[in-house]
């Protein structure tokens, strides 16, 4: 993700212009607490409903 909110303008407008540090995305999932599985989870599902992420089945 860091290198996406360099490198990549979608990155870039989400983050409002940001460039986070890898430190930094560890700190905010770390202080989401037990939240942050079920919101990956739920991204995960959404993401193979619009097919395929870049895996095999």
């Amino acid at each position: 993700m860091e290198k996406a909110c360099k490198d990549n303008l979608s990155f870039q407008c989400l983050s409002g212009g940001a460039a986070p540090g890898h430190s930094k995305f560890a700190a905010f999932v770390s202080g989401m607490g037990d939240i942050v599985a079920d919101v990956f989870q739920t991204i995960m599902l959404v993401c193979d409903e619009m097919g395929p992420v870049g895996y095999t089945h």
